[in-house]
């Protein structure tokens, strides 16, 4: 039974949907850059000059380039090309590129089969096709930030699925939906180190509303219900969530720099940053992970800069999730690209957790632990690369922290070999106590993609 916060919840979701299928007149979109599509312009039949034509602000006269031929006879009709002008939303809003994991994989490029279907049918194709996507189930970057631009693009013949990511709502609306579901088959021998095999199923949906006003507004709502099945020794916390707001967040457009724009994103949201390593939306995860708070960010071709102070949600799989009070999570994380394909990421991470805890006899909380780290990863003609490093001072139960950790990895991607095969090689390090509790040299994890450092 669905609780009336749950009900609530259902009719909020309806409303928005709802709500986004209208139209405006303001010119933003296709009335501001291109012109109307007929197809066929009848000329004066008496012989007079041709009057300029203007179509959406744009003054041309009628036939642009063509040869001085004799005076249309009357009642003919010249046939004139207009020229198809770029809309807007070709190139916005703005998508940010997706940071690259540890142990990141190489996308296939050149001609290939592309799908398994493509493989069995023997249609190979001269380069990997667009969408949105990735070609596998694991996607640790929130749906907000995928990019489907390329279905508005001239000549692009998107079928109905990607065509719901990029609804046009008059000139200055857009509309996008889309979602996940899936089924994952688990059996963990010895699980928990019960000594006891654990054999049960994991479901997860989750649907998508997002809409755009211009470049200027957004509102994001995500909707996701995840269970477990079957289970033979109690459900995780991170194993359920029936019907809940994974996120639901307002982006606001606050200025520019070098026409680049500034947003503040206020709400619900899914964080991954650099690596993963220390804050990510834990994919693997049936539950995810998200946070409530603000959120500022700018992202230009070379340069993303984030600043942020959230707070992480709790699952509770009976209720609706609220955010924990005690816990406090701010930083800053900048990341440089000196050139395609490679990153330095340079971070400070804040956090201050007033709740209780322990772990295997271990206290991690109280803590407030300060972060700083920086990451350089890349790739060039195959060979690829992945260092970071980092410090941590602050408090954990009384004890003062001092501690460290680091990791390398080098790889080889052979992008013309069949089936694109990557191998990597990592180094991994973290300082810890050769006494339980004493906490003062123990590395801690943050908010990772798995369960530990690196």
């Amino acid at each position: 039974m669905f609780s009336r916060a749950r009900w609530l919840l259902l009719v909020l979701a309806c409303g928005f949907t709802a709500g986004s299928i209208f139209q405006s007149s303001w010119a933003f979109g296709q009335s501001d850059l291109t012109p109307p599509s007929p197809n066929a312009i009848t000329a004066p039949t008496d012989g007079a000059k041709p009057a300029p034509v203007t179509i959406t602000g744009i003054t041309q006269p009628l036939a642009v380039g063509a040869k001085k031929t004799a005076p249309p006879k009357k009642s003919e009709t010249v046939i004139v090309q207009t020229e198809v002008l770029p809309t807007a939303w070709l190139t916005h809003p703005h998508v940010r590129p997706a940071p690259r994991n540890g142990n990141f994989p190489m996308p296939a490029t050149g001609c290939g089969y592309y799908s398994k279907l493509d493989w069995l049918q023997g249609t190979a194709s001269e380069k990997a096709p667009k969408y949105g996507y990735p070609a596998f189930a694991f996607f640790g970057p929130g749906f907000f930030d995928t990019d489907w631009r390329y279905v508005d693009q001239p000549g692009a013949t998107p079928d109905f699925f990607e065509k719901v990511h990029r609804v046009h709502l008059g000139d200055d609306w857009m509309f996008g939906t889309g979602g996940q579901a899936w089924w994952r088959h688990m059996r963990e021998i010895n699980s928990r180190l019960s000594g006891n095999t654990n054999e049960y199923d994991l479901f997860r949906a989750r649907v998508y509303g997002d809409l755009w006003y211009r470049d200027s507004f957004r509102i994001y709502a995500e909707f996701i219900t995840a269970h477990n099945i079957n289970p033979e020794l109690a459900p995780l916390r991170i194993d359920e969530n029936r019907a809940d707001l994974l996120n639901l967040f307002a982006d606001i457009k606050v200025g520019e720099i070098n026409c680049t724009p500034v947003y503040l994103r206020l709400g619900r949201q899914e964080l991954n940053l650099g690596s993963t390593r220390l804050v990510s939306s834990l994919d693997w995860a049936n539950t995810r992970r998200t946070f409530e708070g603000v959120r500022g960010m700018y992202s230009s071709e070379k340069l993303d800069v984030d600043l942020f102070f959230v707070r992480p949600v709790i699952v509770d799989s009976k209720r609706f999730d609220f955010a924990d009070n005690n816990q406090n999570f701010a930083g800053a994380w900048v990341t440089y690209r000196p050139q395609k394909g490679q990153a330095i990421d340079t971070y400070y991470l804040y956090l201050d957790n007033h709740n209780k805890t322990t772990a295997g006899g271990i206290v991690t909380t109280p803590t407030v632990t300060h972060t700083i780290g920086t990451r350089y990863s890349g790739d060039k003609d195959g060979f690829l690369w992945d260092f970071e490093g980092g410090a941590q001072f602050g408090d954990r139960g009384g004890n003062s922290i001092f501690a460290g950790f680091a990791t390398a990895g080098l790889g080889y991607n052979w992008s013309k070999a069949p089936m694109n095969p990557t191998v990597w090689a990592y180094y991994d390090w973290a300082s810890g106590d050769s006494t339980r509790n004493a906490g003062n040299f123990t590395a801690a994890t943050v908010r990772p993609l798995l369960h530990g450092l690196p």
